[in-house]
């Protein structure tokens, strides 16, 4: 089966940060492969496409399926928006007997319904004119700013019961900030933003040097350490707003300067073990493995019940110990707690990088237990490969999550993927233990009924979870 992955973010960008529309709402154009139609909602091209199996046309004056063309009407089946607008409103969906329109296979705007509700909305200032938008709402939802002749849609992620998004930074003025439950617009307020407030605990400004690269002035913040250590080229053209790694000597740069270690520990310390062992396990999603809380939840079980586990299990480490003596089950709790990441995590990755929890291994195909920098031998042998994979999923989560910190995307993930050839896709995190998944193991491959990479990860972490939390 073919498998397409798209993504889709179109913005125009101007001043600080702020967002115009792209488009009008109920829009549509032809995919650059002509294979699809794009739709336009709240101005933004949104990445929900109809498929053509005969191709996209706009001879008519609209994108149009040439299938539809053909038949003389829209095709009842084609597409579902944001989870509020089935089929169409007009046309063949109604009897399947009316002549085709331009105007009703595509009427967005009259899908669109208001249903105000008492939902629990907070509206926080962060450095400079960002504001971080959280929703107490039991699914995602579609945040859009309109004001100072801008609209903006903001990206939202899940963060415990709520779902949170960070606007750009807001010039001064009046804003509306609006949220949308798929097409019904649940919630709305002002907003009165004062613009750029002095933040110079958030980041510091940097002069352009003659003969000055982004990666020359990523590399000399690196070298500075503490909270420097993360800038690289990619943060610094997201933070800067930057579309290519173009600069001009004497031009200013803000360089972030946000101590994520400590911000991701007190998110972990934050969470509630009993409330996320109680939600549905992860299930593959490529662009979404696993939640955040999920994979910080550092105290979602102990040592005991993973040795027990063993045990029962009659795996083969419940009669070996590690080459310091000490259990497996204990070495797993105490890395992944000093890391604050979730033991399962590292219980899952045993399994699904070599096979190394159901069956033997020898210690000398124990020197790659995790796959965990396979190059660098100061990480060989199976008590270094466990310390390093919990180092490096903790240090690849704070690489990943400083972008939700100041509001921008995740960069994508380059991932190769095994057929009978190599080949290769782009993979959009969502937040940053997608991120960091990616990149410890960036790879995946799927031979039916066999599959290996992350899918294979998720699959024994759902089962080693379901089986020992119930």
């Amino acid at each position: 089966m073919k498998k397409a992955v798209i993504s889709l973010i179109i913005a125009l960008t101007l001043g600080m940060g702020i967002v115009f529309a792209a488009c009008e709402t109920g829009q549509t154009q032809c995919s650059s492969d002509g294979k699809y139609i794009q739709l336009c909602f709240n101005g933004v091209w949104a990445p929900f496409f109809k498929e053509c199996s005969s191709g996209c046309t706009t001879r008519t004056g609209v994108a149009t399926c040439e299938e539809e063309l053909q038949s003389g009407c829209c095709q009842h089946h084609w597409w579902s928006f944001m989870s509020g607008c089935y089929l169409t409103t007009g046309g063949c969906d109604q009897g399947f007997f009316d002549t085709y329109h331009q105007g009703n296979c595509y009427d967005v705007e009259a899908c669109l319904r208001e249903n105000l509700k008492q939902i629990n909305v907070q509206i926080e200032q962060l450095a400079g004119s960002q504001y971080r938008v959280s929703v107490e709402y039991n699914k995602e939802v579609v945040i859009i700013v309109v004001g100072a002749g801008s609209k903006v849609q903001v990206a939202t992620g899940p963060s415990g019961s709520k779902y949170v998004g960070v606007t750009p930074e807001l010039a001064a003025g009046q804003y509306t900030i609006t949220i949308y439950d798929g097409l019904t617009k649940i919630y709305s307020t002002a907003l009165t933003s004062q613009g750029e407030q002095s933040t110079s605990q958030e980041f510091i400004y940097y002069v352009i040097q003659p003969g000055d690269t982004l990666s020359k002035i990523a590399l000399y913040f690196q070298a500075q350490g503490g909270v420097f250590e993360p800038i690289t080229v990619e943060l610094l053209m997201a933070y800067n707003n930057l579309q290519n790694s173009v600069i001009i000597a004497g031009a200013k740069l803000k360089i972030p300067k946000i101590d994520v270690t400590r911000e991701v520990s007190m998110l972990a310390d934050s969470l509630n073990p009993s409330s996320i062992n109680a939600r549905q396990a992860p299930v593959f999603s490529q662009n979404y493995l696993m939640s955040n809380e999920e994979f910080l939840n550092y105290l979602s079980i102990n040592a005991n019940q993973i040795e027990n586990y063993i045990v029962n299990k009659g795996y083969w480490w419940k009669d070996h110990t590690l080459p310091s003596g000490a259990r497996l089950s204990d070495t797993i709790v105490n890395l992944a707690q000093a890391q604050r990441i979730n033991p399962l995590l590292l219980l899952a990755k045993i399994q699904s990088e070599n096979s190394a929890l159901a069956q033997p291994l020898t210690e000398a195909q124990m020197v790659n237990l995790l796959g965990c920098k396979e190059d660098d031998p100061s990480w060989a042998g199976s008590e270094n490969q466990l310390r390093c994979a919990a180092w490096d999923l903790r240090r690849l989560f704070e690489e990943g999550y400083i972008y939700e910190i100041i509001g921008k995307s995740i960069p994508a993930v380059t991932v190769s993927e095994n057929k009978p050839a190599v080949t290769s896709f782009d993979v959009y995190p969502r937040n940053a233990a997608t991120y960091a998944l990616w990149h410890y193991t960036p790879w995946t491959w799927v031979y039916p009924p066999s599959a290996g990479g992350n899918i294979q990860f998720i699959t024994v972490y759902r089962r080693y979870r379901g089986d020992l939390l119930g």
